[in-house]
């Protein structure tokens, strides 16, 4: 599978830890970081996928509440939906260009 790359050539890196969520961004050589966060606080955010379909969405699911979108690479979240049962242990995953807009957790 051939990598993508953001739509502004910039390097993000989402973590997800037991207090939230952080944004790391480099230029494409990453040589440097720059970290932005905590988001999602107080939350225990467990499994992130880019949306390439959209260029700058990632979701997020957090073992407390569900899945969160963010729209503008980490800036701002939404709360996208309930997922009953989640745990450290979901992750998520995007449907098929062909299944677009589904999204599994």
């Amino acid at each position: 599978m051939k990598a993508r790359r953001a739509p502004d050539d910039r390097a993000y890196l989402f973590v997800g830890t037991s207090k939230g969520a952080y944004v790391y961004e480099s230029d494409y050589d990453r040589e440097t970081w720059k970290r932005t966060g905590a988001f999602l606080t107080g939350r225990e955010v467990v499994s992130f996928v880019f949306d390439y379909r959209e260029g700058r969405s990632v979701y997020a699911v957090s073992a407390n509440d569900g899945v969160w979108l963010t729209r503008d690479l980490g800036r701002k979240w939404e709360q996208a939906g309930a997922v009953d049962g989640a745990t450290k242990y979901s992750t998520i995953a995007l449907g098929s260009d062909a299944e677009s807009p589904r999204l599994y957790a």
